[in-house]
């Protein structure tokens, strides 16, 4: 397994590299229903990173980051960390529309059902996020993320609470 940092340093690669996709290339990648599709079709190793020895695994844990690049512009989060979680306690907030079934399916979700989950969630808030943050968050997702995510999610902060 990659460590954190090297991790980083691989995702902020390919957003780079995602930038630098003509349109084509772009509309390409965001027709993949998935990273292993990405990686057949040849249009995510546009995108991956090269550099280093990394096992398929990981390869296809990238490539499923791959594809959700297209649905959210990058944004290095402020102080505070990034937490996707909080993110979308924003969104409900903001929007009755997003529902707590929304959330729930998604932080649900395993592996296998990550990236039309995501997809989903992305597509339809369509705002920035820190690739870093959630692509770190993505590749390692597991009940530790969930937890996180949930936390951010839930907890409400004093502004909140004061309007209720």
């Amino acid at each position: 397994m990659i460590r954190d940092g090297k991790l980083h340093e691989l995702l902020d690669t390919m957003v780079g590299r995602f930038k630098q996709l003509d349109p084509g290339g772009r509309a390409l990648l965001r027709r993949q229903r998935s990273g292993n599709e990405a990686m057949t079709d040849g249009i995510a190793w546009r995108v991956l990173p090269t550099q280093g020895s990394l096992s398929w695994n990981d390869k296809k844990r990238l490539a499923d980051i791959a594809v959700l690049l297209p649905y959210a512009e990058h944004r290095v989060h402020e102080e505070g960390g990034f937490n996707f979680g909080r993110l979308l306690r924003g969104s409900k907030v903001s929007d009755p529309d997003f529902s707590e079934i929304r959330y729930r399916r998604l932080i649900n979700c395993d592996r296998d059902r990550l990236v039309h989950q995501m997809r989903q969630v992305l597509r339809w808030r369509g705002r920035q996020v820190d690739w870093i943050a959630l692509g770190t968050d993505i590749f390692y997702w597991g009940d530790n993320v969930r937890q996180r995510w949930n936390e951010g999610y839930f907890t409400q902060t004093g502004q909140e609470e004061g309007n209720e």
